[in-house]
């Protein structure tokens, strides 16, 4: 008897281990108790469609100021990096051998203006020939031209700014000799600056002039910047089958530069109420899509369509309702039917 009881004392403490573990592997299971996840409400936006590209800006105007004589510097009236005004003299080159030659020119000018005179009287009463009244017309044309070109080459002694902007650097000092063609600096016209960048052919369709653009750039991180398209390539390149497309961007306040990388976006078309929601919670099978929807404390397995992509989000074009809560996080342990606990944001 002793034997018999001791035998039932051992079944029972056996079955009753085995119902624990079935007990501990169904709460594993998450059959016994919610699983937590984090959910996001599905969101009603207007959805933009756009084309993104890189792209570098560039001033609206750039040159590379050049000396047209040569001579020694007589002053610099620029400041480095500083805004110069079309019409200003941003160096002034030694003129003082041309301003003799002027002199000189004038001189010899004004005693064949007299020749010439003489002569033209003269002919008409027949005491100079028709040869020698050509000759000293000629004289009297080179004479005036010799006037003109040192004039001219007066003027270059002045290197102007040829449209309003921000001088470059120089890299020589007042008393330096500079040769004819030699860079003395640069400027750059930088409101509007211009932007350039390259899309794919297919969407060649899509860009237009006067379109907006929107892009950002390293240097001002948070900040979008807006502009406009005035050119679009009448050509396609054939080894990259892309097309360049230029917009201007006003600059008022200076802090966009020629260089910048910029990343730009060109929104095409806008689906106004979208239903959107994160990526991550989207989960592929095959050519389906699917995600999880809690519906009172359940997680249901949801067949939905997708549309528009953007980084981070999708539109969601069947299959959900709008505030509707969506798995976002906990997907893993998750099956059709699932107690949750959604947990707070």
């Amino acid at each position: 008897m002793k034997n018999s009881h001791a035998l039932g004392t051992a079944c029972l403490t056996l079955l009753l281990l085995l119902t624990g573990a079935q007990a501990g592997t169904a709460q594993m299971n998450g059959a016994g108790f919610p699983v937590p996840v984090k959910a996001g409400a599905v969101e009603v936006r207007d959805f933009a469609v756009t084309i993104d590209a890189v792209g570098t800006l560039a001033a609206s105007e750039a040159a590379e100021i050049r000396a047209e004589i040569a001579g020694a510097v007589k002053a610099i009236n620029f400041s480095e990096g500083q805004p110069a005004k079309k019409g200003d003299s941003l160096i002034n080159i030694d003129d003082g051998l041309i301003a003799a030659e002027l002199m000189k020119a004038e001189a010899v000018y004004n005693v064949r203006k007299t020749v010439f005179a003489r002569s033209d009287k003269l002919k008409t009463s027949g005491y100079v020939s028709s040869q020698d009244w050509e000759q000293s017309s000629g004289s009297l044309q080179e004479a005036a031209a010799d006037i003109k070109s040192a004039q001219i080459r007066l003027e270059k002694a002045k290197v102007l700014a040829p449209f309003d902007g921000v001088a470059g650097l120089r890299s020589f000092s007042v008393g330096d000799y500079v040769q004819v063609g030699q860079i003395l600096t640069t400027l750059d016209k930088i409101d509007p600056v211009k932007i350039s960048f390259s899309i794919p052919e297919k969407n060649y369709a899509d860009i237009k002039q006067a379109q907006k653009i929107s892009f950002s750039v390293d240097a001002w991180p948070g900040e979008v910047f807006s502009g406009e398209i005035y050119a679009v390539s009448p050509r396609i390149d054939q080894n990259t089958h892309n097309f360049d497309v230029k917009a201007a961007i006003p600059n008022a306040d200076g802090r966009l530069r020629p260089g910048m990388f910029a990343r730009v976006g060109i929104v095409t078309s806008l689906h106004k109420g979208a239903l959107v929601i994160p990526e991550q919670a989207v989960i592929p099978q095959g050519e389906e899509n699917f995600v999880f929807v809690v519906r009172g404390d359940k997680a249901v397995f949801q067949k939905v369509g997708i549309g528009l992509r953007q980084p981070g989000i999708v539109e969601i074009t069947s299959g959900l309702a709008a505030d509707e809560p969506v798995v976002t996080a906990g997907i893993m342990k998750l099956q059709d039917g699932a107690a949750v606990k959604v947990l707070p944001p």
